[in-house]
């Protein structure tokens, strides 16, 4: 195979070289070739230009043309034809006497257009025939440099002779090229065979024996050229392989030996990773015991040792010992301390139960040594990761005992407070519609209740601040109406600005969002806080609510500012007002409040993902805001509600609707029973959730309002009773002066259909009572309230039913129908009809509309339909 290889290698040099020749070769017969043809054309070319010179110099007459010898000596014998054309391409002279007079479109083989005035040198023009090639000159005649020509020379000639010469003389290079390359072929495959072959082969055959491993044979050198050189470099070569084989070998028997001694120090070192783990993963076990721990480590120790099978372990912490089944002292014992922060904690021992064989550290590794140590100081570690678990446990868990009772504490506050306050709220509220009471009795009664309500607002911050540090509130996100919560707020306190003389604006931004999904209510609770402040303290100027809006991937960025020109905050105070308890010292600060108001918005907002930031400079005014991220919600029916009536009674032809009340405390229960005794309802009521069951037994009431909490029989246990006779028809609604979401969610487990929480007023009983069975009310028209209450007294009460409800009927489907579509223009059209009839009441209803509060203006149209039919769903 070798020889073949390097035989190829001479055959392909030896066609390199002949090919590289032969190209030379062809190039240079080529260039002959066509320099030979180049001079003969030249040499016809200039001899078919004589004649029309001659004639140019008047050297020769134009009659010569005609003469064949004359042309035949002055060309060649490859002249064929003369002609002689005037100006006007009229055959003047020709060798063809038949031709003379002729055009030359008449003549064969001629073209006009190769005769043309403006020629003022020889044209040489090359014609192909079907056999022969021809060559042919045009050459004008001037009288003298410069004129127009008057006769035109034409003389053809046969060129085949001339190619017949080209194409002998190419073939005679052809010929002599081939005899060239032939004859260096030969030269130098006998020069390779001699010079190049035979060395290879030699070479060839030393290389064979170096494959087979024949590395100490000689073999004689007599060349001195450069083959001899390769030759002797092959064989150094050879020499210096031989050498390092040998070396390899040498290096291989020291690698072998280092690498059994790494393994076994690798195996050794795995063992000890092995029993480290071991014993640092004890303790993430869940639930495992500082004694488990210890005894888990004996038992795993001795697998690190070099003798698992006759090594022991013990372990002593605190005189007490953990150890291997099978351990006793011996006289081939390992000790090391147990340190605890720098104290002596306890000792480990390591034994071998005999003797190692053929040990030259007997009975202990070096390495077995330092491992006893490492251990001891691993457990001394573990121990006080572990008494500082336990430590941790043991304070989370009195701390959460602590927080039990204080969620216990504030839940039975919560109760003992709100339990009177509904009392007297209900009862106040009750006697101020009174019709005989006089006017000074009446403002009693309303100090009574506003007091009432603003210690019911107390009790409601402290709850909120409550939950928030014991992380007991949650959002509850729904979708709902953003615009129309902005419009409320700004509805809420424009009166409150009126009197006090400021303005108080709402923007909200083009791209603000209609719907949103978040917690409604903790959103509202924050601005109102954020407004209510601002009206408080600003008592000039103006305040702004402003809320715009950034669309990011699937959620809404919004930011709310409340901007005021009030008192401002003081730079010492910047850093006080989110605490707890504290206020600002403004000098017009209210005494009202706990100074818990801007605590709880800050983490409400928080909760929500934002953060609450302030600006302000006394005396100029503050600027409170803060940014939330939101989804964007579905279509839903506006919650702001506006109540222009109040519940008179029950409508006539409905059923009698019994209804149970219980509750411990008389006064909540009498408050109930005669809200309902005086609408209409059969009322029975119930001490104790004992009473609620024999009642609910024999007298079957259609709905039960039932108190959580009560001696003996609570309400959750009465409601599981009646759910589980499986009497799921009666409508249980859980009533609590308890404000936590957890004791909402108990009485949904235990079966109630809904919750409320004291103190209630009338309007909400009634809407939950209304919820849940059919009832048709009638409302008392001297308690209608307007949608929107002004300062003016004179439009005070406009926007009631009654007012619309005088309109012509046509007017008042007019702007049904406008208002139910949602279309403003159509809209306000109706209302400058309405104009003639009662302007203070359409500019009131224009003002609706250009907030877009059609939701307002529709709940206004129902309720003047509802009130004068008479009854309402």
């Amino acid at each position: 195979m070798k020889h073949k290889f390097f035989t190829g290698i001479i055959w392909k040099i030896s066609a390199l070289v002949l090919l590289i020749e032969s190209v030379m070769l062809a190039a240079l017969g080529g260039y002959c070739t066509k320099r030979f043809s180049f001079e003969i054309d030249k040499k016809i070319e200039t001899m078919i230009r004589i004649p029309g010179i001659l004639m140019n110099r008047q050297l020769l007459i134009y009659k010569s043309v005609a003469d064949k010898d004359i042309m035949t000596e002055l060309v060649g014998e490859e002249f064929m034809d003369g002609i002689v054309f005037s100006a006007d391409k009229k055959v003047f002279y020709a060798m063809n006497a038949d031709n003379i007079g002729k055009s030359v479109t008449d003549i064969p083989g001629l073209d006009a257009d190769w005769i043309n005035e403006e020629m003022t040198n020889t044209k040489i023009i090359k014609i192909r025939g079907r056999r022969d090639t021809f060559l042919a000159s045009i050459t004008p005649l001037v009288a003298y440099q410069g004129a127009k020509p008057f006769f035109y020379v034409y003389i053809k000639v046969n060129t085949n002779r001339s190619e017949a010469q080209k194409t002998s003389v190419a073939g005679f290079f052809i010929a002599g090229s081939v005899s060239c390359v032939l004859l260096t072929s030969f030269l130098i495959i006998g020069f390779m065979q001699i010079y190049i072959i035979r060395p290879i082969r030699s070479l060839e055959k030393n290389a064979d024996q170096l494959a087979q491993g024949h590395l100490d044979r000689k073999s004689e050198i007599t060349r001195q050229d450069e083959l001899g050189n390769l030759e002797r470099s092959f064989m150094q070569m050879r020499d210096a392989i031989r050498r390092k084989i040998e070396q390899l070998e040498e290096l291989n028997r020291t690698l072998e030996e280092k690498v059994g001694e790494r393994t076994r120090e690798l195996a050794e070192r795995v063992r000890e990773l092995d029993c480290m783990y071991g014993i640092s993963h004890l303790i993430e076990e869940p639930g495992i015991s500082i004694e488990e721990i210890f005894q888990g480590a004996a038992d795993i120790i001795p697998r690190s040792w070099q003798y698992p099978e006759i090594t022991c372990a013990r372990i002593i912490i605190n005189d007490r010992e953990f150890s291997t089944g099978n351990f006793r002292k011996t006289a081939w014992r390992q000790t090391a301390n147990i340190l605890m922060q720098g104290r002596h904690a306890g000792v480990l021992d390591v034994c071998y139960l005999e003797e190692k064989p053929g040990s030259g550290e007997c009975p202990f590794l070096r390495e077995e040594r330092s491992l006893i140590n490492v251990i001891a100081e691993q457990l001394g570690r573990i121990m006080e990761h572990k008494h500082a678990e336990i430590a941790l446990r043991q304070a989370k868990e009195a701390a959460e005992a602590a927080n039990r009772t204080k969620s216990d504490f504030l839940a039975n506050m919560s109760h003992e407070l709100r339990t009177p306050m509904n009392s007297i709220l209900g009862f106040s509220k009750m006697m101020a519609r009174d019709s005989n009471l006089d006017s000074e009795q009446k403002e009693k009664l309303r100090i009574i209740t506003r007091s009432g309500e603003h210690l019911l607002n107390l009790i409601n911050d402290i709850l909120d601040m409550s939950k928030i540090e014991a992380g007991r509130i949650a959002l509850i996100e729904a979708d709902f109406d953003l615009h129309g919560l902005m419009n409320d707020i700004r509805d809420m306190f424009g009166i409150l600005a009126d009197q006090k003389g400021v303005g108080l604006d709402l923007e909200i931004g083009t791209d603000t969002p209609l719907y949103i999904r978040a917690d409604r209510a903790r959103l509202r609770q924050v601005i109102v806080n954020l407004v209510g402040n601002a009206v408080k303290y600003t008592h000039e100027g103006e305040i702004l609510l402003s809320l715009s809006a950034e669309r990011t991937d699937h959620h809404y960025s919004l930011t709310f500012k409340v901007r005021d020109t009030g008192a401002g905050i003081a730079p010492e105070d910047m850093d006080r007002i989110f605490q707890p308890f504290v206020q600002s010292d403004a000098a017009s600060k209210p005494s009202e409040g706990t100074g818990l108001g801007l605590s709880i918005c800050s983490s409400l907002i928080r909760l929500m993902g934002g953060d609450l930031h302030v600006e302000s400079r006394e005396g100029e005014g503050s600027v409170f805001s803060f940014q939330v991220r939101v989804r964007p919600g579905g279509d839903v029916e506006s919650q702001s509600v506006s109540r222009v009536s109040r519940v008179a009674g029950l409508a006539p032809g409905q059923p009698i609707w019994r209804i149970l009340v219980v509750d411990d405390v008389d006064a909540n229960r009498a408050l109930l029973s005669n809200i309902l005794k005086n609408s209409g309802f059969d009322i029975r009521e119930a001490y104790s959730g004992g009473e609620a069951l024999e009642a609910w037994e024999t007298w079957r009431p259609h709905l039960i309002w039932m108190d959580l909490r009560m001696p003996e029989i609570d309400g959750l246990t009465a409601t599981r009773c009646i759910r589980n006779t499986g009497d799921h028809q009666t409508v249980i609604i859980a009533i609590s002066a308890s404000a936590f979401v957890q004791d909402s969610e108990k009485a949904f487990a235990a079966g109630c259909n809904d919750f409320v929480s004291k103190p209630i007023s009338e309007d909400e009983i009634f809407e939950k009572m209304s919820k849940h069975l059919e009832l048709q009310y009638v409302y008392d028209e001297e308690e209608e309230r307007p949608v929107r209450e002004g300062k003016d007294s004179k439009t005070e009460a406009i926007l009631t039913p009654a007012v619309i409800s005088a309109l012509p009927s046509e007017l008042i489907e007019a702007l049904k129908k406008a208002s139910a579509n949602f279309e403003y223009e159509a809209t306000m059209d109706a209302l400058d009809k309405i104009r003639q009839h009662n302007e203070p009441l359409a500019n009131d209803l224009r003002m609706m509309v250009r907030n877009y509060r059609f939701d307002q203006l529709q709940s206004l149209l129902l309720s003047a339909d509802r009130k004068f039919s008479g009854k309402l769903r």
